[in-house]
């Protein structure tokens, strides 16, 4: 099994309106936040996504967050994760980190280990 979960540092560079999830290059999720899910998200909160089953194997997980910069423009911001599914549960978490010395946001990924 495979879970993904979605969470927001601050928010002060990048307001998050939505996300898409493919593996393998195939849509499994998407999701278009409210004014309440953004700030929920942004106070600590954290939003799964997905969760599926996947045939064991390596696979690749691209996550496309729109949203607006600090500018008020709205942007795009990607990013690609190779993982291995094996016989645990995989859970990674897609984070969108304020990087306070070039004023955007990077997302940075974690897999959570039990």
């Amino acid at each position: 099994q495979v879970a993904v979960f979605v969470s927001v540092d601050i928010g002060r560079f990048f307001k998050v309106d939505s996300v898409e999830l493919k593996i393998n290059d195939k849509d499994v999720a998407g999701f278009l936040y409210t004014e309440r899910q953004r700030k929920a998200l942004e106070q600590g909160g954290i939003q799964r996504v997905y969760l599926g089953n996947l045939k064991e194997g390596k696979h690749q997980l691209t996550a496309i967050f729109t949203g607006i910069d600090g500018e008020g423009r709205t942007t795009q911001r990607a990013i690609t994760h190779p993982f291995e599914n094996d016989d645990d549960v995989v859970m990674i978490e897609l984070k969108i980190e304020d990087n306070e010395s070039n004023y955007r946001a990077n997302i940075n990924v974690e897999e959570w280990v039990l």
